[in-house]
Formats: C-alpha cells, structure tokens, sequence
C-alpha cells in the first residue's frame, strides 16, 4: 500500500510499514537528541518523541526510500518544535533546555566550567537561528545527515539545502560570538 503523507509542506511517499515499535527502539535516542538540539526542553522530551512516533503510526508507517529514516523522523520532530515554539512565542514561556548535563563529571572542574559554558554558548547560539536553519545545521553538522538526506526529507533542492547550511553554519557563528562577547567582563 503507497501512502504520501504531507504536513507542512514536507512530503513523503513510502510504503506503509507497520513496526513503528522497531523503529521507536532504532531511532528514539537520536529523535531525543534533535528535539533537544532545536531548543526543547528536557521535561517535554519525552512527551514530544512520543508523539512523533504516534505521527508515524498514524500515517502508516515509513520504509526508506528517498528520505532515510532520520531525516524522515527529523522532519517530524522539527515540525513539532516550531509549533512548539510558536506556541511559547504566543504564552512568552522560556524553554527550559540544559545540555550541560552530558559533560563528564570526573573531568577537572576548571575545564568542566569552561566547557559547560561553551555548551550553553552553543545551545543559545542554536536557538537564535530560525528554525529551518537549526534543523538542516544540526542534521548535518550534529546528525552527520547527508544533503542529499536532507534535500529528500525536507522536499529541497541539493542546491538550497547547500546555501541554506552556509547560512546557517554564518549565523550560528556570529550569534555564538556575540553571545561570547556579552559574557566577557
């Protein structure tokens, strides 16, 4: 049975496959990750990967073809964070996100402190890209996705998706500098 499914501008033709649960155990770390990568916050997490997956459930399924399964779960997660951060837009709610927690305990504390702060440097620099240029730049440069990958799973040209990532890997480092200049004294 072929379905396409189309949310937001992103299609998607794949066979139906029924073991969503197989695909929840393969992929729902890395649908974790992203989500907390585009600025979700770790009480919401597990609520929003769920729903990504009850998402690909109720279209059937997915089977890879031209999009792979990351980037076809990355596209739905993605969709579900810039509703969810229109919707924090509209109450002026903070995202309660904290990355810093995966930094090593046993490391010395001076270089944990200089890396914690590095990482919320980051984790702020990602949160002032739009939206659909934090999701291609972590996919990328974080997810290690192809642009071809990419360019499949968002419904893009190869060469969109290419000028798209300058642009963001350029914002992503002006923001991150900026932001490191407000924080020296």
């Amino acid at each position: 049975m072929m379905m396409t499914a189309k949310s937001h501008g992103g299609v998607f033709a794949a066979p139906a496959v029924n073991d969503t649960a197989a695909l929840f155990r393969a992929h729902a770390a890395f649908v974790a990750r992203f989500l907390c990568r585009l600025g979700i916050g770790r009480d919401e997490i597990e609520d929003m990967v769920q729903e990504v997956f009850l998402i690909v459930h109720r279209r059937g399924g997915f089977e890879e073809r031209e999009a792979k399964a990351t980037t076809y779960l990355a596209q739905i997660a993605f969709l579900l964070a810039r509703d969810r951060r229109r919707l924090l837009k509209r109450r002026k709610t903070d995202v309660n996100d904290d990355l810093t927690e995966i930094v090593d305990p046993t490391i010395n504390p001076e270089d944990r402190a200089a890396l914690t702060e590095k990482i919320r440097l980051a984790e702020r620099a990602l949160q002032r890209l739009p939206p659909e240029l934090c999701a291609l730049f972590v996919l990328f440069e974080l997810e290690n996705e192809s642009c071809g990958a990419l360019a499949a799973a968002f419904d893009l040209p190869i060469g969109t998706v290419h000028s798209r990532l300058r642009l963001a890997r350029r914002e992503f480092i002006n923001a991150y500098n900026r932001l490191k200049k407000e924080k020296l004294p």
